[in-house]
């Protein structure tokens, strides 16, 4: 007998099932189970839908920004490196190139431009 998982979860010795998946049993399932399981033709094939919809996870390239407001137009930073920006996060100051930081140590407001001006000096 062939048998449609309605809802949730189902599993046996070898597999788990998930909603949508037809399974093949020769217990009625319906009987033991109620309304989770719709007893369905045997012409129907065996088949597991909720295997192909988990295709393999495409990792994708993210560029990650610093955590913070932007407060870049609070300093003098044009003449310097493109991409530069300044960031605030938890009253420390993050000097940024492309999105990554370039000091590791927060800066206090009054030390941004002197770290720009010597790293980039």
């Amino acid at each position: 007998m062939k048998f449609k998982l309605v809802i949730g979860s189902h599993s046996d010795i070898e597999n788990t099932y998930q909603a949508g998946d037809v399974v093949e049993s020769e217990i009625d399932l319906v009987a033991v189970f109620g309304e989770k399981f719709q007893s369905v033709s045997d012409e129907v094939e065996v088949r597991f839908p909720s295997e192909e919809a988990q295709e393999e996870p495409v990792e994708k390239e993210v560029q990650e920004e610093p955590v913070g407001e932007d407060v870049t137009d609070q300093f003098d930073v044009s003449n310097f490196e493109d991409g530069l920006k300044v960031f605030k996060r938890k009253r420390k100051y993050f000097v940024c190139i492309d999105g990554e930081e370039i000091n590791q140590e927060g800066l206090s407001k009054k030390n941004v431009l002197p770290f720009v001006s010597d790293y980039f000096g």
